[in-house]
């Protein structure tokens, strides 16, 4: 049937972003599978930012809606700045805070009559970094809002201060990376596997944000950890970091008749891996949050151990004192008590508890968490870690295409094709049919096409890209009046290929409905270094006649790729292989922690243990123990392997002479993985199980124990002695 006939009759496909909701975001959803399309829907909330995060080439305008519903931290209603505070203010000196205040609270009295602003006065929290995931989070970007925060000035609602990186100037939303994709049928692909370009992955670095708590003076003392002989420091400052160690502090309990022995200087600057207690932790303390209360009467800390931990209670009390004496005088002004914001409400009840020295009735305030008293000080650290991807972490594409990352290649390994595209990830190339995600070739041919256009338009007009937009229009409009048809035909060569692919985007550029001319948009995609498409979710052109024009009009690279094999040289594909830009993003499973390990901690029986909080952090691995056997499990090896397997497997588990046994097979082992015998049962016999030897305690205390009978069919004995 004849193209144009085709094109008359085929009909926009039916995925409306109306309808779609969040899954607009892709404009290739017509060529998904139901089951992958759910999974990618699913993907999108686990994101991870991280520090490569660009602009998509292929946009459905979906993510400029997203811009505009970001966690940034703006104005909540129509105001006038009253006054600004910071918690530990900027001091230069010694002792003083050399970092940015982790906090900033701008108070304003309300000048909107919008019905759901209910309150007179109202604050705004600045932070320097948000954290709503149990330990993944961004640091803000400061906005231009920030400049009218001054005392006097009337902000309007909704102004915007500080922002995700994922929001760029013109208010469209980054949130992704591309990556230069190559599906081939190499090992280290199969069963979802990934190979990824270790240049590659400096793109995906990301930040945790890890909580530590410590609590000291009644029964513990800090040992002087990051300090000297002059100079007792506990812990790392704001801004600092971790020790190579990671022990952020370290604690000893007060022992009166070892006091000369283990709180000398040179003691306390050692660290007693036996008795001490550890808190483990790496990165840089980025905020401290300190709880002190003087009128407590609690045993004090030696002074000269409180002299870093009473610098942050001062500048806490001085920060609660100025908010203290704001709402007083406030209150004194106006001759009644203000209506005011709950979260600003419950600010200056914390700044009153911490100020005020008495309260109703002069009783003291005393200060517990989950109902236990908190200690003479206690200490919350905020540390920001930054990671690198390593093998274990997760990537997909916006079609499902999830998979793990299995080995790292060197950037001179990578497949690269004879146009100097290197390969950024390698995935299976089965794939696509075995997931029927079409999609994904899609999007990266246009990718690829538009990539090649760009080059191609470059290398004509010969200029420097990636340079600030105003020097690049200075260039271009040089270029326009030295060499006006180069310049001509390098447009007419963008706007076919926009005419191939996005019509309505095309058609805005050349009547001028967009308000760029041609030179200011040459300038605009010059100096991002790339095309951005506009394509809807329910786009009216097919995909399959998109694919044949590009192809007739602008030859998308499409080679022989070369890459070093398993044999450790560079061999050449025989067939050619496109390198396609695709959208990629990190999953939140970072596979940063193990979830077992081989010696685990125990109690007082000698029995497995969960962690406790302490436990937790106490080494910089966890020792959780692997999972014990139920009894569905030991039914199912018994069913297969006998009862002998089962108690072998028990006895490993549970038997501390089986395990001590088990690592001096494996560590005095000449072939550690070829070891016939890790357990000689002549010398450690079944039964040394912690389990049983408590029940049989038990047993003995109470006049009686076990006996073993064999195991005969039809023997019914045992049930007329239960029934006896």
């Amino acid at each position: 049937m004849n193209r144009e006939i085709l094109r008359t009759i085929w009909q926009p496909n039916e995925h409306f972003p109306q309808a779609e909701s969040i899954m607009s975001i892709n404009a290739f959803n017509a060529a998904i599978s139901s089951a992958r399309k759910q999974m990618y829907g699913n993907n999108l909330g686990q994101i991870v930012v991280v520090d490569g995060i660009e602009e998509r080439r292929i946009q459905t305008g979906t993510d400029t809606l997203l811009a505009e519903t970001t966690f940034s931290q703006k104005m909540p209603a129509r105001g006038e700045i009253l006054q600004i505070f910071h918690r530990y203010k900027r001091k230069e000196g010694e002792g003083g805070f050399k970092q940015n205040p982790p906090q900033t609270i701008a108070v304003f009295r309300t000048h909107d009559n919008s019905p759901d602003i209910n309150y007179e006065y109202g604050m705004v929290s600045l932070t320097n970094y948000s954290t709503l995931h149990p330990y993944l989070g961004f640091s803000y970007i400061d906005k231009p809002g920030m400049t009218q925060l001054v005392p006097g000035n009337t902000i309007e609602r909704g102004t915007v201060f500080r922002d995700s990186p994922g929001v760029t100037d013109e208010g469209d939303y980054q949130w992704s990376v591309t990556c230069n994709v190559a599906m081939m049928g190499l090992i280290g692909v199969a069963e979802d596997g990934i190979i990824v370009r270790r240049g590659a992955l400096k793109k995906f670095g990301f930040d945790t944000y890890d909580k530590r708590i410590v609590e000291f003076g009644q029964n513990k003392f800090p040992v002087n950890k990051y300090g000297d002989d002059d100079n007792y420091k506990i812990c790392p400052d704001i801004g600092e970091f971790v020790g190579p160690d990671g022990e952020l502090m370290v604690l000893r309990s007060y022992r009166p008749d070892l006091a000369l022995a283990e709180m000398s200087v040179k003691a306390c600057q050692r660290v007693d891996y036996t008795f001490d207690e550890k808190i483990m932790a790496d990165g840089q303390v980025i905020d401290i949050r300190m709880h002190h209360d003087i009128n407590t009467g609690q045993a004090g800390t030696p002074a000269q151990m409180e002299v870093q931990p009473l610098k942050y209670d001062a500048a806490r009390r001085e920060f609660f004192m100025e908010l203290y004496r704001w709402h007083y005088n406030l209150v004194k002004q106006l001759g009644y008590d203000p209506v005011l914001q709950p979260a600003l409400h419950d600010l200056l009840v914390e700044a009153n508890s911490v100020v005020a020295p008495t309260h109703d009735g002069g009783q003291t305030v005393i200060k517990v968490h989950k109902k236990t008293r908190i200690d003479d000080y206690r200490l919350e650290f905020t540390i920001k870690h930054k990671i690198l991807p390593n093998k274990g972490n997760k990537f997909t594409d916006l079609f499902g295409g999830k998979g793990v990352v299995v080995a790292i290649w060197e950037d001179e390994d990578m497949p690269v094709d004879e146009d100097g595209n290197v390969a950024d990830m390698i995935f299976d190339q089965a794939a696509v049919n075995n997931r029927m995600i079409p999609g994904r070739l899609y999007e990266g041919y246009f990718n690829g096409a538009a990539r090649d256009v760009y080059k191609r338009i470059v290398q004509k007009l010969g200029v420097q890209d990636r340079q600030r937009k105003h020097l690049m229009f200075k260039e271009l409009n040089r270029i326009a009046v030295e060499r006006p048809q180069e310049m001509n035909e390098a447009w007419d060569y963008l706007m076919r290929f926009y005419d191939d692919l996005v019509p309505k985007q095309a058609a805005l550029y050349r009547n001028g409905t967009h308000g760029s001319s041609p030179l200011s948009h040459l300038a605009y995609i010059l100096s991002k270094g790339y095309t951005v498409l506009y394509m809807r979710s329910d786009h009216d052109l097919e995909l399959k006649n998109m694919v044949s024009d590009v192809e007739k009009h602008f030859e998308p690279v499409f080679t022989p790729v070369t890459y070093r094999g398993s044999s450790g040289n560079l061999v050449k594909t025989k067939t050619p292989i496109r390198i396609m830009p695709l959208t990629i993003i990190m999953l939140e499973k970072i596979a940063d922690s193990w979830s077992a390990i081989s010696s685990t901690r125990r109690q007082h029986h000698g029995v497995p243990a969960t962690l406790s909080n302490s436990d937790k952090y106490s080494e910089r691995i966890r020792n959780q123990p692997t999972k014990a056997y139920g009894e569905s499990e030991i039914r199912i090896v018994i069913s297969y392997s006998g009862t002998l397997t089962a108690v072998e497997i028990l006895d490993r588990n549970n038997s501390i002479e089986t395990h001590k046994a088990m690592c001096w097979s494996i560590m005095n082992a000449e072939y550690p993985t070829r070891i016939v015998q890790a357990v000689d049962r002549n010398v450690i016999t079944l039964d040394g199980s912690r389990s049983l030897q408590t029940v049989n305690h038990v047993a003995a205390c109470t006049g009686w124990e076990f006996a073993w009978k064999a195991f005969v069919p039809n023997d019914m004995s045992y049930i007329q002695l239960q029934s006896a």
